[in-house]
């Protein structure tokens, strides 16, 4: 179950990634270190590069630190990963 923050914003997330030529395959939240990790699964046609996922990661990065609340998306410090979905994803 995502928190009501991701809930309320899935769809701005994803329109966000859309914006860079990239779809979401998953989105979920884990704890990492005694910090919120925020894990995005993105894909595109053609497959996705690990410069697209560091390109998606940058710009996700700045859109989710401009939420209200004293340290952006969670309110606390977090960490931003984003992955490919790997060769056994579904075509």
């Amino acid at each position: 179950m995502l928190p009501f923050e991701i809930e309320k914003k899935l769809e701005e997330i994803r329109g966000e990634i859309e914006k860079l030529g990239a779809e979401l395959v998953d989105i979920s939240v884990r704890r990492s270190g005694g910090k919120n990790a925020l894990v995005i699964t993105a894909d595109k046609s053609g497959g996705i590069t690990m410069d697209n996922c560091a390109a998606i990661n940058h710009h996700l990065s700045r859109y989710l630190d401009e939420f209200p609340g004293e340290g952006g998306f969670f309110n606390s410090p977090y960490y931003l990963e984003v992955n490919s979905p790997g060769l056994d994803r579904a075509l």
